[in-house]
C-alpha cells in the first residue's frame, strides 16, 4: 500500500454527461486514500459550416458537490488514474476537445487511463461496432462497458483484460434517483403529470444527420396532442443543436425554432 494518496483525475467535457462519472466520483472523494481532481476539458464547437470554431468550457455547470479546478490553473503531472468519457480525440467534427486532452496524450501521465462511455445501448439492441474502434478504447488501460453482451462486441477488437463489464454510472444515477426521489419536479410539471401516462421521447443525432429530426418530432407531437390523458417528455441528445449547425444552416434554424416551439 502506498503511503501517499492516489492521484485521481476526472476529465469531463460536457456537464450534461457528468452522470457517466457521478457514482465513481462519489466513491473516490469519500475514500481517504484518494486525492481527486476534476477538470472540465475545453472543447471547440463548430457553429455552422464555414464558421470559425468557438472554444467552450463548461466549468461551473456541474453539480454543486463537484469540486472543480479550472483548466488554465491545472498543470499535468503523473496521475495514478485518469477517467475520461470523450473517446474521439480528433475524430469528432462537431465538438473537438483540445489536443492535450486526447487519450493518446493522456497516457503520458498515467498507466491507468480509464474510459467510461457517456452513452448506453438499449437492452436487446445491437451496439454500433464503430464505437469499439474509437481512439480512447485503443489507448485506455481499461474500458468500462454496461454489460457482458456489450463486452462481447468489444472483444472482437480488443483483448479480454482491456474490456470490463461493470455496468454504467448512468444506470447508477437513475437507480439512485428512483430510490431517493432526490430529483426536483417543477410544480407546474406536477399538475400536468397528475393522473396521466408519461412517455419519454429520446432523439439521437442520427435523425439530425439524415435531416428527418424536425418532421419526426412534429409528427410525434401531433399524435400526442390527440390524447388528453398522456404527457410527452422530450429529451434531445445534448449535442443536437451543435450538430444541426454543423450539418446544415437551414436545418439548424428549423430545429432551433422547433425547440422554442416545444418549450
Amino acid at each position: 500500500m502506498k503511503n501517499d494518496k492516489y492521484k485521481v483525475l476526472f476529465l469531463p467535457y460536457k456537464a450534461s454527461m457528468w452522470d457517466a462519472f457521478d457514482s465513481v466520483y462519489k466513491v473516490a472523494v469519500t475514500d481517504a486514500r484518494c486525492k481527486v481532481t476534476v477538470v472540465s476539458v475545453p472543447y471547440y464547437e463548430r457553429k455552422s459550416q464555414g464558421e470559425e470554431k468557438q472554444l467552450v468550457c463548461e466549468n461551473g455547470q456541474y453539480p454543486d458537490y463537484v469540486k472543480e479546478t479550472f483548466y488554465k490553473e491545472f498543470v499535468f503531472e503523473k496521475m495514478d488514474i485518469i477517467f475520461i468519457h470523450n473517446p474521439y480525440d480528433g475524430t469528432n467534427k462537431v465538438t473537438q476537445i483540445l489536443p492535450q486532452y486526447y487519450s493518446k496524450e493522456l497516457i503520458k501521465y498515467t498507466n491507468h487511463l480509464v474510459y467510461i462511455p457517456y452513452f448506453v445501448t438499449k437492452a436487446g439492441e445491437a451496439m454500433q461496432e464503430h464505437f469499439c474502434e474509437l481512439p480512447a478504447v485503443f489507448y485506455s488501460w481499461r474500458t468500462i462497458v454496461q454489460s457482458e453482451d456489450i463486452r462481447k462486441v468489444y472483444l472482437k477488437y480488443h483483448s479480454a483484460e482491456k474490456i470490463v463489464a461493470m455496468g454504467s454510472p448512468k444506470f447508477d444515477r437513475v437507480k439512485k434517483i428512483c430510490k431517493t426521489k432526490e430529483i426536483l419536479i417543477p410544480d407546474e410539471w406536477k399538475d400536468k403529470l397528475q393522473g396521466k401516462k408519461v412517455f419519454l421521447y429520446n432523439t439521437h443525432l442520427r435523425k439530425i444527420y439524415d435531416g428527418t429530426i424536425v418532421d419526426e418530432v412534429k409528427y410525434v407531437l401531433g399524435v400526442m396532442a390527440e390524447y388528453e390523458d398522456a404527457v410527452l417528455l422530450w429529451r434531445p441528445h445534448p449535442l443536437s443543436t451543435a450538430t444541426a449547425e454543423q450539418v446544415n444552416e437551414q436545418l439548424a434554424k428549423n430545429y432551433i425554432q422547433l425547440v422554442e416551439y416545444v418549450k
